[in-house]
């Protein structure tokens, strides 16, 4: 639900609701979370003009990202993107595909892209802490014959394109243990 704070009362406030659909946790991997051990260690963060080995690495074995996107009337979405790790490749240095599968059917990240096709990707590394965003911008590949033998069950593929980055090293102060993988995850081909 997106909408405007209303009436604030002591006890709670009113939500007038202006846009309502349903989000789909089809692909959301479930996990349980702790916070880091040991002493907390300042965050770096460094800035990035291509896809380091150190990131293309990180979006490799990724599982989970999120994407941002904006339609320039409606203002901004950010939706989750979910698979087994390595349904996400990197085509070269300044650029990244991934497939867009079967979701709640509302596709407000494809008709941002359509209509203004700035995006912003942010992934975390749950294991080490390191989170890396990254802006850009996207175009929708209809025809996934090129890509079928990497991501089955896609509907459209996605091409992201690197204006520039920043990974940050400790970033987060919890550690993230995967429990369970979605069971709706298509399989992801990966190449040795």
């Amino acid at each position: 639900m997106n909408g405007r704070i209303g009436e604030i009362q002591p006890n709670g406030f009113q939500v007038r609701a202006e846009q309502v659909y349903s989000n789909c946790p089809k692909y959301i991997q479930a996990r349980e979370w702790t916070l880091r051990e040991g002493p907390s260690v300042e965050p770096v963060a460094q800035a990035l003009e291509t896809l380091s080995e150190e990131v293309v690495t990180l979006v490799n074995k990724a599982d989970t990202f999120f994407i941002a996107t904006q339609h320039l009337q409606y203002g901004t979405d950010v939706s989750h993107r979910g698979g087994m790790p390595g349904f996400v490749r990197a085509e070269d240095d300044r650029t990244l595909v991934f497939p867009d599968y079967r979701g709640n059917a509302m596709f407000n990240t494809l008709g941002n892209a359509v209509c203004y096709p700035q995006a912003g990707l942010l992934f975390m590394d749950f294991d080490s802490g390191s989170i890396v965003q990254l802006t850009g911008t996207v175009e929708i590949l209809w025809d996934v014959t090129p890509f079928a033998h990497w991501f089955q069950g896609a509907q459209r593929i996605i091409r992201f394109h690197l204006e520039r980055g920043i990974i940050t090293s400790h970033a987060m102060s919890l550690s993230w243990r995967t429990v369970q993988y979605s069971p709706a995850n298509p399989i992801v081909v990966v190449e040795s």
